[in-house]
């Protein structure tokens, strides 16, 4: 698969394929791997959701798991892949110079937004909520009641804060698989907002949740011991996570000491270690950019104007996504410095662009503006939680 035909794919088998592809083309330098892996990632961009779906809550950025894009990408109490974009960031950092670079890094930036967009919702928590739900997706009991317990989007789609589920209840391998994703995302950006939501999921599990209780046993305040069959509580483990109280979408925590939700799993413990790789490591240590400040003016007639003010010798270069230039970058010098300007028509129907501006003939120093009218309204949703009588 890492070179030969992928067969049927979803978002699924398209980001393994990448991320194994990827990793064969920094062992071999075979070229082959690194074709293979950006077929794959054109795959995992038609799988997203990338113009502004629902009426009441406008939001995109979400994947879903073909390129169809008819069924959404959700999971019951464990993942498979919630980090479609990791195999993207590692693309944009071995292949700067790529025409496909744009497309790639317009992908990060939209899956970042939708989380921090959703993840304000949960105010004061900012748990990241499990996904969005189309309830006529299926005829399992329950199912469409669940559904419709979240919040709405529009008439037949929602918004759940835990997950659709039946025998297997928690929400901990699903928030922090998304965590891990969002993470990455955050540090390839060097978005301090992303990293930050991202760190609040370390949060909720270690007791900033509707119950003041530490989820990990011998960690924080308030633990609870947990459901094991032979081992006994052992300190640092996690349990499957919060749950919720019937077809509710609000958070439960029972006192009783059961499986499943008390019990220990090994993917809780996994994407937590996953997620202090990211938070707590080296990060993107951000270089200093010469250039000082990038700025837009939308022009109210569909187009945009872009200036970039850079150190007096400074060329740069700029990339658009969803934008075409009309007018190519205009200097003028002025005293320490440069200024470029360009206008762009925007040729999105949701009027969300991207653009880019780096030093020529550099890969770093990186600045961004990006217009998304979505993400401008600011949601908050407190849900009470449900307790055991």
């Amino acid at each position: 698969m890492a070179t030969g035909n992928m067969g049927k794919l979803n978002v699924e088998t398209a980001t393994i394929t990448a991320t194994a592809s990827m990793a064969l083309f920094r062992l071999t330098t075979d070229s082959a791997y690194a074709r293979k892996a950006i077929e794959a990632a054109d795959y995992i961009m038609r799988c997203q959701q990338q113009k502004a779906m629902f009426r009441l809550i406008p939001l995109a950025g979400f994947f879903c798991r073909d390129s169809e894009r008819r069924a959404l990408l959700t999971y019951e109490h464990h993942t498979k892949v919630a980090n479609p974009v990791a195999p993207l960031i590692e693309l944009c950092e071995t292949f700067p110079h790529h025409p496909n670079w744009m497309n790639w890094y317009a992908s990060i930036r939209l899956y970042t937004e939708y989380f921090k967009k959703t993840g304000a919702i949960t105010y004061p928590y900012h748990v990241l909520p499990a996904s969005v739900y189309n309830r006529n997706a299926s005829q399992k009991p329950n199912y469409k009641e669940q559904v419709e317990n979240g919040i709405p989007l529009d008439s037949i789609h929602y918004l759940r804060i835990f997950p659709v589920w039946y025998g297997l209840w928690g929400n901990l391998g699903v928030m922090l698989s998304q965590a891990v994703g969002l993470a990455a995302a955050g540090e390839f950006l060097d978005d301090s907002a992303a990293r930050s939501l991202a760190r609040h999921q370390f949060e909720w599990t270690v007791g900033r949740n509707p119950f003041d209780q530490s989820l990990m046993y011998g960690e924080g305040h308030n633990y609870a011991p947990q459901y094991t069959v032979l081992s006994g509580d052992m300190v640092g483990s996690l349990p499957v996570g919060v749950q919720t109280s019937g077809n509710k979408d609000v958070p439960y925590w029972s006192a009783s000491n059961c499986y499943n939700y008390k019990e220990v799993w090994v993917h809780p413990s996994s994407r937590w270690l996953e997620l202090m790789d990211k938070l707590e490591g080296p990060g993107n240590q951000t270089m200093d950019s010469p250039i000082s400040e990038v700025s837009y003016e939308l022009l109210g007639t569909g187009k945009v104007r872009i200036r970039a003010k850079t150190g007096y010798k400074t060329g740069t270069n700029i990339r658009f996504w969803n934008l075409r230039l009309i007018r190519p970058g205009k200097k003028r010098v002025f005293p320490g410095g440069t200024q470029t300007t360009w206008e762009a028509d925007i040729t999105s129907a949701d009027g969300a662009w991207m653009a880019t501006v780096t030093p020529e003939g550099s890969a770093t120093g990186l600045k961004t503006v990006f217009n998304l009218p979505w993400t401008s309204s600011n949601l908050r949703h407190s849900p009470t939680p449900a307790r055991t009588k």
